[in-house]
């Protein structure tokens, strides 16, 4: 998260984010960071507040900047078996920010490509996601419940 405050309606905010955007490029010695990385390292704003003030997702964001984007591109071996993975960890009731942990990859990678393997799938699978995806949800309200 940022430490400091920023106006993120500053004229100047993408040339800031830049700087920092390098900053943290350089203490990491890669070409580009994640996102994760950019939550953990950076001091000058989070994604949640860029999405939320600015309206626009962290690519986009790097984009204007003038930040290269780091995207993982998946070889098709690589991307059939980042399914399995996927399947297998859904299977075993795994909600999709704990897939993503888990597999280094964003939850939203995970949702879609799960759907896309839901789609595809026999009856039997469908039915044992959707148990999943019900027992996430009740688990969830739960947790809710309590806190009230």
């Amino acid at each position: 998260m940022g430490r400091y405050q920023i106006n993120i309606i500053d004229k100047n905010f993408y040339k800031k984010f830049k700087i920092e955007y390098n900053r943290i490029c350089k203490k990491l010695r890669k070409d580009s960071i994640s996102q994760r990385d950019w939550d953990k390292y950076n001091e000058l704003v989070c994604r949640k507040v860029i999405r939320r003030e600015l309206g626009e997702t962290f690519n986009i964001t790097l984009k204007k900047a003038g930040c290269k984007i780091n995207k993982r591109v998946f070889s098709k071996k690589e991307s059939d078996q980042l399914n399995k993975n996927i399947l297998r960890l859904r299977l075993d009731g795994r909600t999709y920010g704990e897939i993503a942990d888990k597999l280094n990859i964003c939850a939203m990678t995970a949702r879609r490509r799960l759907d896309k393997i839901y789609s595809i799938s026999s009856l039997d699978i469908q039915e044992e996601l959707d148990r999943v995806k019900e027992y996430n949800i009740g688990k969830f309200l739960k947790i809710k419940e309590s806190k009230i």
